[in-house]
């Protein structure tokens, strides 16, 4: 009876043991794995963030290369043009610009010029504005606060006064919205017309990719505590060893998993902006080296603001696929396909012959011409128009001839469209 009394009560006591350990385990794997979710998740959202203000930061950068691209190339086309003549040209073409171009996650620029730098009431006029094109020419004021109740033209006027750029966070509306978001900005002075030129993107847009990151990683923690639970009973010290290792390695994979994200556009299958520009800048300095030559092609849809708004931006996003997908049948695997931003794209061209570039744009126009959405019940043709240039040994960077193709393309667009230009 003794015995069997002392094996029932270890019994109890081993059951009682194994519960409390099995209850402590899965809380502790919980709260860990809680917390691998959120670093992870925030590992993407910081990096993400990151790559936003590059780009943010970036593109308003590049348009001060434009703009004294453009001052130049006036100034040699008409040496009689005045200083406000070619002023006026410029404002013309950056309006222009801003105003055609599309982003991705709500981005847009905007432009105004610095009529005292005192700041105060009056102290500047919006030039350009995409968001409130109705408010363009109206008279600015340090004092105006935001819905945050921040001074963000004060907290403008200062950083560019002080450094020359700045960035700032503050709330303000989205783009064709009354909804008001976050905003990240990046906005610098460009001193010879006192232009400030800045670039937002709404913060809650950045903050998908946690949401995303969080909600994939969430889904692979509830098949962990399932195969806690079943093999808890044969080996729990191999069990931890081996969920703290696929702890690891989900966090590993996780931001791997961002970062090959990052390198393409998920809409279309093209490579990013961001791996655009890095591919760009590096055949730019092999050629600098005396390596080879790149061919750079700008090219966007023709109308493609009237197809989004006839047929809806789902209709828009499957366009730009097939646009890619023929593109790609096209090249060659060592060329690039990048989308610039909004229906415009980048195709870097390796190793290509000039003589080639006749051959080359036609079979692309062609092939576009020949795509046939009638199946999804649109009756529009799709066509494109294109600018090529390449690298020239003047180039200061990859930009320069990015922007003579940006130059060709809109030739093409005043000979009507559905064509190319060198």
């Amino acid at each position: 009876m003794l015995s069997d009394i002392y094996i029932k009560k270890k019994l109890k006591k081993q059951i009682f043991f194994s519960a409390t350990a099995l209850i402590l385990y899965l809380a502790i794997f919980f709260v860990f794995s809680r917390l691998a979710v959120m670093v992870s998740a925030r590992i993407s959202y910081d990096t993400a963030l990151a790559v936003k203000k590059n780009m943010l930061r970036d593109t308003v950068d590049n348009v001060f290369l434009s703009i004294d691209f453009m001052r130049r190339d006036k100034a040699t086309e008409n040496p009689s043009y005045t200083e406000e003549e070619i002023k006026e040209q410029v404002y013309k073409n950056l309006y222009r610009r801003i105003h055609s171009e599309h982003y991705e996650d709500g981005a847009y620029m905007w432009v105004s010029q610095v009529l005292n730098y005192d700041g105060g009431n009056d102290y500047a006029i919006r030039l350009i504005h995409p968001n409130l094109k109705n408010t363009e020419g109206s008279l600015l004021s340090t004092n105006t606060v935001n819905e945050d109740g921040s001074l963000a033209y004060a907290d403008e006027l200062a950083g560019v006064k002080k450094d020359g750029y700045v960035f700032l966070q503050y709330s303000f509306k989205k783009l064709n919205s009354e909804d008001v978001s976050e905003k990240i900005a990046y906005s610098r002075l460009y001193e010879d017309y006192d232009w400030i030129i800045s670039m937002g993107i709404n913060k809650d847009d950045v903050k998908h990719y946690m949401l995303v990151a969080e909600e994939n990683i969430g889904h692979y923690r509830i098949a962990i505590y399932a195969v806690a639970i079943v093999i808890w009973a044969a080996f729990i010290i191999f069990l931890m060893n081996y969920y703290k290792k696929t702890e690891i390695g989900l966090y590993k994979e996780q931001n791997r998993a961002l970062r090959d994200k990052l390198s393409f556009d998920t809409v279309t299958g093209a490579h990013s902006r961001d791996y655009g520009e890095r591919r760009l800048a590096s055949d730019q300095r092999k050629f600098a080296g005396g390596d080879g030559n790149t061919f750079i092609a700008i090219l966007d849809i023709d109308r493609f603001k009237y197809f989004n708004d006839t047929y809806g931006h789902a209709m828009g996003d499957m366009a730009l696929k097939r646009v890619v997908d023929i593109i790609r049948e096209c090249t060659r695997t060592s060329d690039a396909i990048i989308r610039w931003g909004g229906d415009e794209f980048v195709i870097a061209f390796s190793e290509l012959s000039e003589k080639m570039v006749p051959t080359l744009g036609n079979k692309i126009l062609d092939s576009i011409r020949k795509i046939d959405l009638s199946g999804d019940g649109i009756e529009e043709s799709i066509t494109i128009s294109m600018g090529f240039s390449n690298f020239k040994e003047r180039d200061k960077s990859y930009m320069d001839a990015i922007y003579r193709a940006d130059e060709a393309l809109y030739r093409a667009k005043e000979m009507g469209r559905d064509c190319w230009s060198v």
